[in-house]
């Protein structure tokens, strides 16, 4: 498929980010489909701290030096 170095890097980096949003996908399903009343503020809370590693992965140093790479 691809077989530049760098845009095989950055797809091994991006796998952390898509592995984050679908677990992500998956627990906001589980909240609205099957999560008891009592659960719902854990589960709500666990999203947050998803959304922040999220930005942690994207503002990483490995995809700060992607983004001011002249390709």
């Amino acid at each position: 498929m691809f077989t530049n170095p760098v845009i095989l890097q950055i797809l091994k980096h991006y796998e952390k980010i898509w592995a984050i949003g679908t677990f992500k996908a998956l627990s906001g399903w589980d909240l609205e489909v099957t999560m008891p009343e009592k659960g719902a503020d854990k589960r709500e809370s666990n999203g947050t701290i998803i959304f922040i590693a999220t930005r942690f992965v994207i503002r990483s140093k490995v995809f700060r030096t992607y983004r001011k790479r002249k390709y």
